[in-house]
């Protein structure tokens, strides 16, 4: 008998008697996976479809954030566009509800999305699940964007699952 990571010279014998049978406990990365696949994917927005633009504007929020040693997957269970209002006007300290980048002339698109991002380390993939809310709007250049509007308070629960050797 050998637990992974001891040394062979820890190495025993076990008797019948000493070895059980598996409880039907999961380990946290089955967990994980089940959980994960309770949650299942949306499918693919049309092509052009405000969906389309706003998912990849997330999803490319999270790849930024990352290097090519650590790949990152962003997987939407869901997205809902609310009711569209004009960008709000800054306040006495030039902010806006919005968020920054828009023009009061600027139609601003709600935005209420689930989503997981699944980093790959060496050793496992950390898996974060978020309820976020954003504000959608092209900026004065023309460009799409979408501004967190939680305050990074979306997460709603982290996993770790262990990578296959």
């Amino acid at each position: 008998m050998n637990h992974d990571g001891e040394a062979h010279t820890w190495d025993r014998w076990a008797s019948a008697s000493q070895i059980r049978t598996p409880t039907g406990l999961n380990s946290p990365t089955v967990t994980a996976q089940k959980e994960l696949a309770a949650f299942g994917a949306l499918q693919a927005p049309k092509a052009g479809s405000p969906d389309e633009t706003f998912q990849s504007l997330i999803r490319e929020r999270y790849e930024a954030q990352e290097s090519k040693e650590i790949p990152v997957t962003v997987v939407f269970q869901g997205m809902v566009i609310g009711q569209r209002h004009p960008y709000a006007r800054a306040d006495v300290y030039g902010q806006s509800s919005d968020g920054p980048g828009g023009t009061e002339s600027t139609t601003v698109y709600p935005v209420s999305s689930q989503y997981t991002v699944r980093k790959a380390y060496g050793d496992a993939y950390l898996i974060y699940q978020y309820d976020e809310h954003y504000s959608c709007f092209k900026n004065s250049f023309g460009k799409w964007e979408c501004n967190p509007n939680s305050g990074g308070k979306g997460m709603v629960k982290q996993f770790r699952e262990e990578r296959a050797g």
